[in-house]
């Protein structure tokens, strides 16, 4: 929506994105995680999304469509990281325990997914692509095997 004006779009979609998957995560008997588990790690998620972008943009490296600082990424991002914390189990929950494919994974995933939406027109490099890239990279290397491992072991203490 952003890189067609209409930034508002995602957060609502979002939201009743991750009400859904809540209740079908409460609705699951052998979820391995509840519902109010599985809502803080979406959140938690979300905040570090969140911070992680805005450090990027307050630095120069993003430049997001209708941020309103330059300092803070707009509420769409941190709506994509929250939907992004809903799938971080079911989808690839399986990488947890494979450390460097999941880097890997996020190290090219993650400048892919960004370098769409700069062509969709969603977010701009303004001290140039590489860098711009590089830090993605870097964030997303970090960010991808860490919070699988955290899921991981979150569904392993409630599981206990």
């Amino acid at each position: 929506g952003a890189a067609y004006g209409m930034p508002w779009l995602g957060p609502p979609v979002v939201l009743a994105l991750v009400i859904a998957h809540l209740v079908t995560v409460a609705r699951t008997a052998d979820a391995p995680v509840t519902w109010r588990a599985e809502l803080g790690l979406i959140v938690a998620l979300g905040v570090y999304g969140t911070a992680a972008d805005s450090l990027q943009s307050g630095l120069g490296l993003l430049a997001f469509v209708d941020a309103a600082f330059v300092w803070l990424c707009p509420l769409w991002i941190t709506a994509l990281w929250l939907h992004f914390g809903t799938v971080l189990r079911s989808v690839f929950g399986g990488f947890a325990d494979r450390p460097f494919i999941a880097f890997l994974m996020g190290a090219v995933g993650g400048p892919l997914a960004y370098a769409a939406g700069a062509r969709l027109g969603a977010l701009a490099f303004p001290s140039g692509v590489v860098p711009g890239m590089v830090s993605i990279a870097v964030v997303w290397g970090i960010t991808f095997p860490l919070w699988l491992r955290l899921a991981q072991r979150q569904a392993r203490s409630s599981s206990s």
